[in-house]
């Protein structure tokens, strides 16, 4: 049997009907696709990524929420969801499951199911499938925008990324400020000495701020314990980072300090 990881998408978790958009004037049947209403919501967003790097699957099934507006109804309504275009191939890299897009009878949410495929190619690309919900006979898509910030965001749109390589989790993102700049081999890094399996990275749940502080403070006195100033050849011994957001070249944590007299090292600027 295949080994499939299911990927609940953090930022498209919500109950739909807890926020009534104001994006629309008089009676209107519509569907947009979703936004978290949980404690690491962000706003709508019309984007995801996702990265096999943070599991052993060969599959990978996400499920895009979408939401209805309007009276429910006592039975069953498809929904026209468009692929606009997309750089994998359907069959090869993803299969949508069609006949689940519904909103059910006494519902207000349904998901489309896309069931990504681990292929080799993934590992040096990244590839899209771009969404969009359509009218249909059911849904007249009267409310296309939402504001987010200082612009607008079409919510009747999502697109999907998703790759092989390591890509920064939403956990990391949401707590950079703790850990500071993000590189593959500083999260590796983390992940190796902390004995943390790279998936948990996708469930916020596990990741309390009691156990962020902890983590921080971990990594900082660890690297803090490779430096020794004091000793000329100290560079040698110390963790290095090629990406360009590291400090000279070497890698570091918020209250770790590399010394001015030590020599920078290679950075990968196309990184």
């Amino acid at each position: 049997m295949k080994n499939i990881f299911v990927f609940g998408i953090l930022l498209l978790a919500c109950a739909c009907s807890e926020e009534q958009l104001k994006v629309y004037e008089g009676e209107c049947n519509s569907v947009y696709f979703g936004k978290d209403q949980g404690e690491q919501a962000l706003g709508y967003v019309d984007s995801l990524m996702t990265s096999f790097a943070l599991s052993n699957a060969s599959d990978s099934l996400v499920q895009l929420k979408i939401c209805g507006l309007g009276e429910v109804t006592d039975f069953d309504r498809p929904l026209e969801v468009v692929v606009d275009s997309t750089t994998a191939e359907e069959g090869t890299h993803f299969e949508i499951i069609w006949d689940q897009c519904v909103l059910k009878a006494g519902r207000d949410v349904a998901y489309l199911p896309v069931l990504l495929h681990r292929t080799p190619d993934l590992t040096k690309t990244e590839l899209a499938i771009h969404f969009r919900l359509a009218s249909n006979e059911y849904f007249g898509q009267q409310m296309p925008f939402k504001k987010v910030g200082n612009k607008y965001l079409d919510i009747r749109r999502m697109s999907l990324y998703f790759t092989d390589k390591m890509v920064k989790p939403q956990v990391y993102m949401d707590t950079d400020a703790f850990f500071g700049y993000w590189s593959e081999a500083k999260f590796r890094t983390i992940n190796t000495v902390l004995d943390i399996d790279p998936r948990e990275w996708t469930d916020r749940k596990k990741f309390p701020i009691g156990r962020i502080n902890g983590m921080v403070a971990f990594m900082r006195n660890y690297l803090n314990d490779l430096i020794d100033p004091d000793d000329p050849e100290g560079w040698k011994k110390v963790l290095k980072d090629p990406s360009p957001k590291s400090h000279r070249g070497y890698m570091t944590f918020p209250g770790v300090k590399i010394p001015v007299n030590w020599p920078d090292q290679p950075q990968d600027k196309n990184e």
